[in-house]
């Protein structure tokens, strides 16, 4: 199962001091201890405004975000009220339909295509079924493209949205 959180931050807040906090609020590391969490990597959008932010987990099961252990480490909030008022768009949803979340790694992007009906295949797009939490899409695709490869992509999939990753995915040791 793959967990996506979602969000955007208001004008008021630069992505250095977002970025500086995130890092130091929940690194990869202390994620990664929640049992059943297996992978994470944070993505930032490219060509998008306000600029939002993306990070994947691998989850074995749909428990681990209601888990004690999750919880405690300040998994499902921001652990403070100062962020929560300058954070735009914040989504969370839990997916079906690949084991862990792809690795993205160079100068590759991740693209999102939401649709609400069941897409047909498609070769190079992972469809994923959306299964808890805010189900802000029914269905989610995921591909991994070259900068050049967005454009036909975006021709097929208007609403298609681009992620560039912010650091490589950690695995639970």
């Amino acid at each position: 199962m793959i967990y996506m959180v979602e969000c955007a931050l208001s004008g008021e807040t630069s992505q250095a001091e977002w970025n500086e906090w995130y890092a130091d609020m929940k690194p990869p590391q202390l994620l990664l201890s929640v049992p059943g969490l297996d992978t994470v990597q944070r993505f930032q959008g490219v060509e998008q405004h306000p600029v939002p932010y993306l990070a994947l987990y691998s989850v074995q099961h749909e428990g681990v975000m209601t888990s004690d252990a999750y919880r405690s480490i300040g998994g499902g909030r921001f652990l403070t009220d100062v962020w929560a008022s300058r954070i735009t768009g914040w989504r969370r949803n839990l997916f079906d339909g690949a084991a862990e979340a792809p690795r993205v790694g160079g100068d590759r992007l991740l693209v999102l295509i939401d649709v609400r009906e069941e897409p047909a295949p498609r070769d190079g797009i992972v469809w994923l079924h959306s299964v808890a939490l805010d189900k802000s899409t029914s269905f989610r695709g995921l591909a991994i493209v070259d900068r050049e490869e967005l454009s036909a992509l975006r021709e097929a999939f208007p609403s298609a949205r681009a992620f560039r990753p912010l650091m490589d995915q950690e695995r639970e040791r």
